[in-house]
């Protein structure tokens, strides 16, 4: 069976590119330092490397409870330290007192700046408190350039990674049953609304499935995907199970609370 058969049509292009960076690990003996990855692409990442005897996925501790991370995918008999990594921790420091600044306001900063996601790994934001997981290559970048978020004058400095703020984001394992692995039925079941409302979100582009707006209703969920579903927020579909005894499939998923 092909690797292609476990994903969508529109995530070809990056099963590729990872059959790409194996492939040059494996016959090079190089180290492949990925950007910042979101759940699905670390999720194909994983599913395509498998268990290879030549080609080893490293991850960063000081990662861990990310929801975005950097691997490094080298031969299995390298040693792989922290700051091979390339990442940053940035602290941003503006005037609290008379401001408050949100998550979108300091994506949005960045983008217009023409930072690459893929170069940013997670935002974190805990009170009034704000720091940001960069890779090293774009540092400098941010210090000359990042002055002003949303009209609020910031200051930006490196700190280590033992000052990380740690958000708390609990997950929700639920178990629903369904007629159909249809996106318009599974939107329908997690976020308890009528099957038309949820056709109506999907239509509203307010749906997005691994991290990409979904206007489709009748896609086909799998296993791992991801999804974000405006006022209802994100689920992870962990499995599916058995059918029951009126032909309904069983899903387990998390949902952010």
């Amino acid at each position: 069976m092909s690797i292609y058969h476990h994903f969508s049509l529109d995530e070809r292009e990056w099963v590729d590119r990872v059959l790409d960076w194996k492939n040059q690990v494996k016959t090079a003996y190089i180290m492949k330092r990925t950007p910042f990855l979101n759940p699905r692409e670390q999720y194909i990442v994983e599913c395509v490397i498998g268990a290879s005897d030549t080609v080893q996925i490293f991850k960063n501790k000081e990662f861990e409870g990310l929801e975005r991370q950097r691997f490094i995918l080298a031969p299995s008999f390298y040693e792989i330290h922290p700051e091979d990594f390339h990442v940053s921790l940035l602290q941003i420091s503006y005037p609290t007192k008379f401001h408050t600044l949100k998550h979108s306001q300091v994506l949005g900063a960045c983008m217009n700046l023409g930072i690459k996601r893929q170069m940013l790994g997670d935002i974190l934001v805990v009170d009034k408190r704000i720091q940001i997981i960069a890779a090293k290559e774009i540092v400098p970048f941010v210090y000359t350039h990042l002055t002003m978020i949303h009209h609020v004058k910031v200051n930006i400095t490196e700190i280590t990674f033992s000052e990380r703020l740690k958000p708390k984001e609990v997950w929700k394992e639920e178990q629903t049953t369904i007629s159909s692995r249809r996106l318009d039925i599974i939107v329908s079941k997690v976020a308890k609304l009528s099957r038309q409302k949820a056709q109506d979100l999907i239509e509203k582009e307010y749906v997005q499935v691994n991290y990409q707006i979904c206007v489709k209703p009748d896609r086909l969920i799998q296993t791992g995907d991801f999804l974000s579903i405006r006022k209802a927020g994100r689920v992870k579909i962990k499995s599916f199970l058995e059918k029951t005894k009126k032909d309904k499939e069983r899903m387990v998923y998390e949902q952010l609370g």
